[in-house]
Parts: C-alpha cells; sequence; structure tokens
C-alpha cells in the first residue's frame, strides 16, 4: 500500500499526473453529460446503450491502429493532436443542440469520444510503464488519478453547469499537456520534435 503512495512523489506523477486526472474527468463527461444531452434528453432512454457501444467499438478500433502506429510515431503527435481533437469535443459539447433527425451524427459524436479516449488511455499508460521503475505502483496510482477525476466531475455535476465542467476538464488536460511537454524537454532537450 505504501509502495503506491511513493508513487505519487516519482518524476512520472509530476509529469503525467494532470493527463492521469484528466482521463478519468473525460470518461465521467461521456458518462454524464453526454449521454444525457444526447442521448436521454435528446433521442430518449433507449439511445444510451446504443451510443455507448459505438463510444466502446471506436474506442478498441482505434486502440489496434494506435498500437501499430506507436512503433512510428512520437508520443507527442499523439499527445498534441488528442489535445486537439479533445478541446474541440469540449467545445462542440457546449454548443451543439442537435435534434431528433441527428441520430447518426450523435453516434459519430459518441464514436468520436471513444477514439480519443483510446488514444489518451494508451498514451499516457504507454508513458507511465515507460518512466515508471515499478509498474505495478504506476498502474495503480494511474487508477487512482483516474478515480480522482471522475469523482471530481461527477460532484461538480452536482452544481456546475456543462460550461464550467468543459472548462474544468479543458484546464486539466491544458496543464497536463504543458506538464508532459516539460518533462519532455527535460528528458531529452534535442529530441522531443
Amino acid at each position: 500500500m505504501f509502495d503506491v503512495f511513493s508513487f505519487f512523489k516519482t518524476k512520472a506523477f509530476f509529469t503525467l499526473g494532470f493527463l492521469m486526472v484528466f482521463t478519468g474527468m473525460q470518461q465521467a463527461v461521456v458518462i454524464s453529460d453526454v449521454t444525457r444531452l444526447y442521448g436521454t434528453e435528446t433521442m430518449g432512454l433507449g439511445m444510451i446503450g446504443y451510443m455507448m457501444m459505438c463510444y466502446g467499438t471506436c474506442q478498441l478500433a482505434t486502440l489496434l491502429v494506435v498500437e501499430k502506429l506507436q512503433k512510428c510515431i512520437r508520443p507527442i503527435v499523439f499527445v498534441l493532436k488528442g489535445l486537439l481533437v479533445t478541446l474541440g469535443l469540449l467545445i462542440l459539447l457546449y454548443v451543439w443542440e442537435p435534434g431528433q433527425e441527428s441520430v447518426f451524427l450523435i453516434l459519430g459524436y459518441a464514436g468520436v469520444w471513444g477514439a480519443v479516449d483510446a488514444i489518451w488511455q494508451s498514451q499516457v499508460q504507454s508513458l507511465l510503464i515507460q518512466a515508471s521503475p515499478r509498474k505495478e505502483c504506476a498502474a495503480l496510482g494511474f487508477r487512482m488519478c483516474q478515480s480522482l477525476g471522475l469523482g471530481i466531475i461527477f460532484l461538480l455535476d452536482i452544481w456546475a453547469s456543462v460550461l464550467y465542467k468543459a472548462c474544468a476538464v479543458g484546464g486539466v488536460l491544458v496543464m497536463g499537456v504543458i506538464s508532459y511537454m516539460i518533462g519532455e524537454v527535460m528528458q531529452k532537450p534535442c529530441a522531443v520534435w
């Protein structure tokens, strides 16, 4: 148990901590807001199952593609592209109000959330495993940080609107990407790009 808490003092935690919390926050936004706004309120309760199937299927397909691409593309490329897509999805979450005729757009939106979640999950886990000497403690620390992110968004769901939750998730994401990039530059100053 104390080995897990010693992980929170490592350099890997300080460079990837915000991203680990963000992955939980992102999943909570999909579970609470995306399914509520575009499933229950727009299409009805029966649509949530289809949305989550699209989410999971696209997540799996993206994981398989990313696994092959990781051998020839640096992680920073995935991180920066994931940043742009996720910020776009968060903005769209706030401004888009689909109608009942937008079934395929809603399913596609859920699928893109699944794809970007796969990118974040795979990249954060692989970077964490590479940077940590004790893999088990790193994996447990990652799950603890994800749980913290889930808890934060579910607590914010009580008081905050979608705008404030999207801003919180986006802020943690930007801080996470900045801390990751600082860690990369400190580790390998000339080989980041």
